[in-house]
């Protein structure tokens, strides 16, 4: 069998990474290679695979307008019912809920906790 039949036969596809380096996407392994790729080239692949969804996310990030709010809330509402997990709520923790609101309206500058949306 000639080199090029063996060539075509594999049907190997190759995509390079932006460090140049060649990773084999899918390969259909006949002759004497064997039918599984080395560790070495899967990890180039998972390497390239990563660097190209980070890419991805990099160049899509002003693009995608994601919403404050997507219209169903109010369906969400009436799915949620509080009562079930209130009955299991320690007296408590009502208590220290409560206990935290009241120090939030009396305005405790000491104590002040921000949490920063990170979305």
């Amino acid at each position: 069998m000639s080199s090029s039949m063996e060539e075509t036969g594999k049907a190997v596809l190759k995509r390079r990474c932006s460090d140049g380096s060649p990773s084999i996407t899918s390969q259909s392994a006949t002759g004497s290679e064997g039918s599984a790729l080395s560790s070495k080239k899967i990890k180039s692949f998972q390497e390239c695979a990563r660097e190209r969804l980070k890419q991805h996310r990099m160049e899509m990030a002003g693009r995608v307008c994601i919403p404050d709010t997507w219209g169903q809330e109010s369906f969400l509402k009436d799915w949620v019912d509080r009562r079930v997990f209130e009955s299991f709520s320690p007296e408590r923790l009502a208590s220290a809920r409560s206990a935290l609101v009241e120090d939030c309206r009396r305005g405790n500058a000491g104590c002040r906790v921000e949490i920063d949306n990170r979305c």
